[in-house]
């Protein structure tokens, strides 16, 4: 059976600095209970709805990894080059070869990268749609 999930409800991050304040590059993580498993599935439609991205040198990226101990590879990335206030979306496919970047992996995830000190802002939520195989096979059942 397919699957719709609220993978992030709307949320509002951000980052300010001001006079005497100083701020590393900052990297926030979905936290892990809200990583969602893909196994069984053939096709994941990914919808992110961004209100603000403010700032340089932020995006938002969705990611990707087969086992939990392995390394998370970023599958894509939103920044404030792309269009505000347009939904985004991202087809991944549990078929694509291992180097694809549209490969749908067993675990997803969302990563906020900002790679300077500068000031930066986020409103967003993003809706997971889970395609089951074929054959209506999910999770290997």
């Amino acid at each position: 059976m397919n699957k719709v999930i609220n993978m992030q409800p709307w949320l509002t991050l951000f980052q300010t600095t001001g006079a005497g304040i100083t701020a590393d590059p900052t990297e926030v993580i979905q936290p892990q209970e809200s990583w969602v498993d893909t196994q069984g599935y053939e096709l994941a439609v990914l919808t992110m709805d961004i209100l603000g991205l403010t700032g340089t040198d932020v995006s938002l990226d969705l990611e990707g990894c087969d086992d939990l101990g392995g390394s998370w590879k970023a599958l894509y990335s939103y920044t404030v080059a792309t269009s505000p206030n347009t939904p985004e979306h991202v087809e991944l496919l549990s078929e694509a070869g291992p180097d694809a970047a549209y490969r749908l992996t067993r675990w997803l995830r969302w990563r906020i990268n900002n790679s300077n000190t500068n000031d930066w802002q986020m409103t967003f939520r993003m809706n997971l749609l889970l395609k089951d195989d074929e054959f209506g096979n999910h999770g290997g059942a």
